[in-house]
């Protein structure tokens, strides 16, 4: 053995990093989460931007170890201190319905009143979105369902103007449409630039959205604040023919209030 080979055998080996709730959360581990709970470790730990163990087991979509933390006395309603968002909206960005079930069951939170779920469904990050939009923008019918049995606005909008039913006509969710529609969603209603779910369905092109916002009344010749209208931005021959068939089959005419001077 040489020299240097000595030498490296005496250093020391570095002790393992002690074992945290946020590791274990991250992990979905429930067992070490109840462990550590057990033994006196906050179930509110959070990394230095406010990231808790509860929101990594809910962006993770791990239930046992969200659950875990719960019934510890984790809050909920805590925000991440980087663009606002709660593990209610982090679990219904990424469609974990059984994270979103666990969540929304009233408890005590860790100021001692009672954390409802209608008050985490409200919830919104700093851009205004709450659980609903991060569900209905990724498709997640179970959890756009969930979210709005338990109170979420269908009808609440972002600092843009944007709705959980625009959002979902633009990845063509039609499902997510007729849920957010029966739950008193307005068809027509539009963005800060003026244009509704059926202008983002025809712009992505999305036929089966387009149909369904059609026959729930949306206006095909509605103009946003370019004086676009669906059937000018339609994305694909199919929705522009869907589109033209509902104004009887002749292209929207300009007029003077098109002419911007």
């Amino acid at each position: 053995m040489s020299a240097q080979d000595v030498r490296s055998t005496d250093r020391p080996i570095p002790a393992p990093p002690p074992l945290t709730v946020l590791a274990a959360a991250a992990a979905g581990d429930a067992l070490l989460v109840q462990r550590l709970l057990e033994r006196g470790a906050p179930a509110d730990d959070a990394t230095a931007t406010g990231v808790t163990a509860l929101m990594k087991a809910a962006h993770a979509g791990h239930a046992g170890s969200a659950a875990a933390l719960l019934d510890a006395g984790a809050d909920a309603a805590l925000r991440d201190d980087t663009l606002g968002t709660t593990a209610l909206m982090l679990a219904a960005a990424q469609g974990h319905e059984a994270v979103l079930r666990r969540l929304l069951v009233p408890r005590t939170g860790g100021g001692g009143g009672v954390v409802g779920c209608n008050k985490l469904a409200a919830q919104r990050d700093r851009e205004g979105r709450g659980a609903l939009l991060y569900a209905a923008r990724r498709g997640h019918l179970p959890c756009v369902r969930l979210l709005l049995a338990h109170g979420a606005d269908a009808e609440a909008a972002d600092e843009t103007g944007l709705r959980a039913l625009a959002a979902a006509a633009q990845v063509g969710e039609a499902g997510v449409l007729a849920a957010l529609l029966e739950h008193g969603a307005a068809v027509d209603a539009v963005d800060a630039c003026g244009a509704s779910a059926l202008h983002g369905a025809s712009r992505c092109g999305r036929l089966e959205a387009v149909r369904l916002l059609l026959r729930h009344g949306a206006r095909a010749d509605a103009v946003d604040a370019d004086w676009f209208s669906p059937l000018d931005e339609a994305g694909s021959e199919e929705v522009h023919a869907a589109l033209l068939g509902t104004m009887g089959g002749t292209e929207r005419a300009t007029t003077d209030c098109d002419i911007v001077t």
